[in-house]
């Protein structure tokens, strides 16, 4: 923090300026076998105590992880070299145009003013703050766009593009946040990354190894087959260990056949279940959901509709999509399946509908996937937000859904 000149001692604050808490957060970097690699303390600003005046814009943009798959798919078609570099200052090198005062945990910095606990003007964004995301954003946004002369896409937020890609000009930049992707031919990869390292201190493997971890997620690249796989297998046994699903009985489906969730009914004895332990297990599975597993799409998206009144029934249904993981925590995303029959160059989309199954609005379910250069771009399941009267009008909407999402 002191090469990043990220404060400057003060002996006081200005009347009427604002001042912000700070906590110290500890947290650990996994390698890809989900081993500890390293243990990790930062200095967190609290922005939920900034008030209006105190930041400007707090909404960067951020890749969406269909782009990321598209990106793998790629990789893999072209057999192109792959570099992750994970920024670990990011938000400490971004200048702060806004004034805010903290002070700094005591015994860690010598104070000038000779007080124990050093009071400081903030020069650079910190971890927690609203802006800080914002800020470091327009940083990489500027490095990648202007030094590097890449051009951003217009259709997805945080992704960088120039040449052909599979040609010795050709590179793709995901950027999600401080964690990013170089994908093109090895001499342009090497040097991007240089460049990067240059300027952010980003560190990271240049290039990758065959087994690598990107987002949290091990992946494994094949070059005889031309593909790129990626589990949640650390994830998924660490979200079983949390909540006590370890031993559990394995499952084969993901929810019950035929099971109709309704809203908890306390007239008739239903049990109300703990909120904070239900919501932590729909969110900890819909990361899972939205990262690998296609499979568990629906099941996650139906238990989430009752994140907010739950009974003991909905938490059994919960604990049987955690018994489905027991037995397929090892299931993998293939990115570029050659074994796929489509053409490689197709767009495919893929719509269906369960008409009235929501039991206590009648409405019904869209799901739909879609496929591009034979890898599974997006996936999702959705009530939909009107009341169909048949099979043919519930399916017509789940498909107008599915073609929203390729145009």
């Amino acid at each position: 923090m002191e090469s990043h000149e990220v404060f400057t001692f003060i002996e006081k604050v200005p009347e009427g300026a604002s001042m912000i808490g700070r906590r110290s957060v500890m947290g650990r970097n996994l390698m890809a076998n989900g081993t500890i690699d390293k243990w990790k303390v930062r200095l967190v600003g609290r922005g939920d105590l900034q008030k209006p005046g105190d930041y400007n814009d707090i909404t960067p943009a951020v890749i969406d992880l269909a782009s990321i798959r598209l990106a793998l798919g790629l990789a893999a078609k072209h057999d192109l070299e792959l570099a992750v570099l994970d920024i670990p200052t990011a938000f400490l090198g971004c200048p702060l145009h806004e004034t805010l005062h903290m002070r700094v945990p005591d015994g860690e910095w010598l104070d000038p003013y000779g007080r124990t606990t050093p009071l400081v003007k903030l020069n650079k964004t910190l971890y927690g703050i609203k802006q800080a995301n914002q800020e470091y954003y327009e940083q990489v946004f500027d490095f990648i766009v202007d030094d590097l002369g890449l051009q951003a896409s217009s259709a997805a937020s945080g992704l960088f593009f120039s040449g052909n890609l599979g040609e010795v000009n050709g590179v793709l930049i995901p950027a999600y946040v401080e964690d990013i992707l170089i994908i093109g031919k090895s001499v342009l990869v090497a040097s991007i990354a240089s460049r990067l390292y240059d300027r952010f201190k980003a560190a990271g493997h240049v290039p990758v190894p065959d087994i690598f971890q990107y987002l949290g997620m091990p992946g494994t690249q094949n070059g005889s087959k031309r593909s790129i796989a990626v589990d949640q297998v650390g994830y998924i046994n660490r979200v079983r260990d949390r909540f006590e699903m370890t031993d559990c009985r394995k499952r084969s489906t993901p929810m019950e056949i035929g099971y109709k969730p309704h809203v908890i009914q306390l007239d008739l004895g239903e049990q109300p279940f703990n909120t904070r332990t239900y919501q932590r297990a729909i969110g900890s599975v819909l990361y899972a959901a939205l990262g690998t597993r296609p499979d568990i799409t629906y099941a996650t998206s139906v238990q989430g509709r009752y994140a907010a009144q739950h009974s003991t029934l909905h938490w059994e249904a919960v604990k049987h999509l955690l018994g489905y993981l027991q037995g397929t925590s090892n299931y993998k995303s293939t990115f570029y399946d050659p074994s796929l029959g489509h053409d490689s160059q197709s767009i495919l989309c893929y719509a269906d509908a369960e008409l009235g199954g929501v039991a206590d609005t009648s409405r019904s379910t869209s799901g739909f996937v879609v496929y591009a250069l034979r890898t599974l771009v997006i996936l999702k399941s959705k009530m939909q937000s009107v009341v169909a009267q048949s099979t043919i009008q519930a399916e017509m909407i789940a498909t107008a859904y599915g073609k929203v999402q390729i145009d």
